[in-house]
């Protein structure tokens, strides 16, 4: 008995059907996958996230132990810097500097940190933090904004208690050994607001530390849960956490907000006394 071995031609070829049901099922498999590896994603960008702050705070720890134990300003006013090279008049924060202005963006004389150029080593920790004042929160790139390219990618709030003192006014930042109880105060954390009247979403600019600014109490919020529903914040003991934001119903200050406009985009506060009024997170302790 002779055997024949099948030629392509007389192979079986997949049917319409067949083809449709195997397209069907990777469909499926991707639309399984596609969760985890969002998830997955996420949980990379808020780890990255929470990398950014930790070496904040340490930068800062250190600034202070080379400070006498001051903490950085808010705000170090305008002065003469050299910027790659060129001698450039530089508006500088805690974030960092900026040069020139919208009109006259490569000007030696004039320094504008909402439409300048950013430029970190303006800050006076950018020499302690190291990348982290370079960049930003990984799940917040895509709503930076150039509205403000002086701030640079830029997403996270300083407390005005640290970086201007319990006052609030200008002026050096407060003295570390102020605060009782560090490891329950909030120096950095992910930050966004609702910006009234308009009720438009926008970042908060490095610096605007709206939630714990003395005199402020918790009248705008900017504490944002973008890492799943969660916000990192660093704290003054040196350690990071992520927690979720606390959500009040009522802003004298700017009743255009309201809770559920707020949870809408997860933006709350940091807060444990469900006080509205009070900044036991913020404030250095009697």
């Amino acid at each position: 008995m002779s055997h024949r071995t099948p030629t392509a031609a007389h192979r079986h070829a997949f049917t319409l059907v067949e083809l449709l049901v195997v397209i069907g099922i990777i469909a499926l498999l991707i639309s399984m996958l596609l969760p985890a590896l969002n998830k997955a994603r996420e949980a990379a960008s808020s780890a990255k996230c929470l990398s950014n702050v930790r070496q904040m705070i340490t930068g800062t720890l250190m600034y202070a132990d080379a400070n006498r134990g001051y903490l950085p300003p808010t705000s170090l006013g305008s002065e003469q810097m050299d910027v790659y090279g060129t001698t450039r008049l530089v508006a500088r924060s805690w974030f960092g500097g900026a040069y020139g202005s919208a009109a006259a963006p490569d000007s030696l004389t004039t320094a504008n940190v909402t439409t300048g150029r950013f430029f970190p080593p303006g800050s006076p920790i950018h020499k302690y933090w190291g990348v982290a004042s370079a960049g930003g929160c990984p799940s917040f790139q895509d709503v930076e904004t150039l509205l403000r390219p002086g701030y640079g990618p830029t997403s996270y709030a300083y407390s005005d208690y640290c970086g201007r003192g319990a006052s609030g006014a200008p002026g050096p930042g407060t003295k570390l050994s102020r605060f009782k109880r560090t490891s329950e105060k909030a120096v950095f954390w992910d930050s966004a607001r609702i910006l009234p009247p308009s009720i438009t979403f926008d970042r908060v600019p490095w610096g605007y530390g709206t939630t714990g600014n003395p005199g402020n109490g918790k009248a705008e919020p900017n504490f944002h849960g973008r890492h799943a529903r969660r916000g990192n914040v660093a704290w003054l003991d040196g350690h990071a956490s992520s927690l979720e934001p606390v959500y009040f119903g009522v802003f004298p200050t700017h009743p255009q907000l309201n809770s559920p406009l707020l949870k809408a985009r997860y933006i709350g506060n940091i807060d444990s006394d469900m006080d509205q009024t009070t900044d036991e997170h913020f404030a250095p302790t009697p």
